[in-house]
């Protein structure tokens, strides 16, 4: 009998011990690293950076640009990795109109990218 609690003790044991939290990761370039599904922490609406350079964003969450009633809806991004900078442009559909919005990038992690939008600190998390 106290073999078998003994053989059960170490296999829980084993198995609690095997398994992590969270594998240890090391975050690849912001430029390949920001590919993917994402939302801000604390949001539910998601969007998404193509490796073209286009941004998916149909809940305006990143950036959102409006002039004289018409939106500026499609949308594109690149980094900068001297500065370490994201920036967006949304154009006008219809003509070459366009504005566009910069962010530090303030941290690159696996999961997680934090901007500085307005000098506040806006992470976003993998989806």
């Amino acid at each position: 009998m106290k073999n078998v609690l003994f053989l059960g003790l170490m296999m829980t044991l084993f198995v609690l011990s095997s398994c992590t939290t969270e594998e240890d990761c090391t975050a690849p370039a912001v430029e390949s690293n920001i590919v993917g599904t994402w939302s801000f922490i604390g949001t539910s609406n998601t969007f998404e950076f193509f490796a073209n350079g286009t941004l998916e964003d149909p809940s305006d969450e990143v950036f959102s640009f409006e002039f004289n009633g018409v939106k500026y809806t499609e949308k594109t991004y690149s980094i900068n990795s001297t500065s370490d900078t994201l920036t967006v442009v949304a154009t006008e559909p219809n003509t070459n109109n366009s504005a566009d919005a910069q962010f530090p990038i303030v941290k690159n992690e696996c999961n997680t990218i934090t901007l500085s939008v307005a000098s506040i600190s806006a992470p976003m998390q993998r989806q």
